[in-house]
């Protein structure tokens, strides 16, 4: 029995999210990381109003990294919805402790796109 349903191949398009208050040390070391590990389809650092400079470096040294400015501290989850209201469809959410930890969002994109 054959479905009528149309096959896709679609490939799942996944974004990482990044939020930085002030820790430009941390984002970094994320960052390069991530470059390593192969980068996901777009990545997204969504700065809480950081004095740290880390923003203009950000913008300098990773043109292929998403940087969107909060105007005020917006707390973690307030960043992380702002993010993701700005993201593509398949999400992986970063915070500090995703830099003692190499991940990898293809295979999750893959999985994701076989369901």
């Amino acid at each position: 029995m054959q479905s009528d349903a149309p096959a896709t191949s679609a490939r799942v398009r996944c974004s990482a999210i990044i939020v930085n208050t002030n820790e430009g040390a941390v984002l970094f070391e994320c960052l390069d990381r991530l470059d390593r590990a192969g980068r996901p389809d777009e990545t997204i650092v969504v700065d809480n109003a950081s004095t740290d400079r880390s923003p203009e470096r950000l913008e300098r040294d990773y043109p292929w990294v998403r940087l969107i400015r909060a105007a005020s501290n917006l707390g973690y989850a307030g960043a992380n919805d702002l993010g993701a209201s700005n993201g593509l469809s398949a999400r992986s959410l970063a915070d500090r402790s995703t830099r003692r930890r190499l991940f990898r969002l293809q295979p999750l994109a893959g999985e994701l796109q076989t369901r």
